[in-house]
């Protein structure tokens, strides 16, 4: 903008984008969480504590 560099912004297709653009909070929905591809040797759970936090505190 500054330099006179012609830009043009792109938008993103996400569920975030999408509540940011409404002019809602991400953070009244609660910890955000990303659930992983498991692997033969890896198996996380910690996204089963965070969903299992926000519902608790009505954020889901």
């Amino acid at each position: 903008v500054e330099l006179n560099i012609p830009y043009k912004v792109i938008h993103n297709a996400s569920i975030m984008n999408a509540i940011g653009s409404c002019g809602l909070q991400l953070y009244h929905f609660g910890e955000t969480v990303s659930i992983v591809f498991w692997t033969d040797t890896w198996r996380p759970t910690s996204f089963c504590e965070k969903i299992v936090a926000n519902r608790r505190r009505g954020l889901h």
